[in-house]
């Protein structure tokens, strides 16, 4: 049986499929944008998103430290993830 999106693990098989996760950012824009004029102390929403956007800003260093450390290679130098740890 194959599942949604054309493919056995679920997983979308065309490059348009997978646009529509586009769709869903906006989303999240606009529920934002909304819920900050609903609220009565916006501030405390506005400090949740920020942080948000921290941590994910702060996720996508690491990441791009770990592609760079298995480019060079691990524990090749000591500027690179050594491989020890939990990565």
């Amino acid at each position: 049986m194959v599942a949604l999106g054309g493919t056995k693990t679920g997983l979308p098989s065309t490059r348009d499929e997978r646009l529509n996760r586009i769709v869903r950012v906006e989303s999240f824009f606009e529920f934002s944008d909304r819920l900050e004029n609903v609220m009565a102390k916006a501030y405390i929403w506005r400090v949740a998103r920020t942080t948000g956007y921290l941590l994910f800003m702060l996720h996508l260093n690491a990441c791009a430290y770990f592609v760079a450390s298995e480019h060079q290679g691990i524990a090749t130098t000591t500027w690179v993830y050594d491989g020890n740890g939990t990565a």
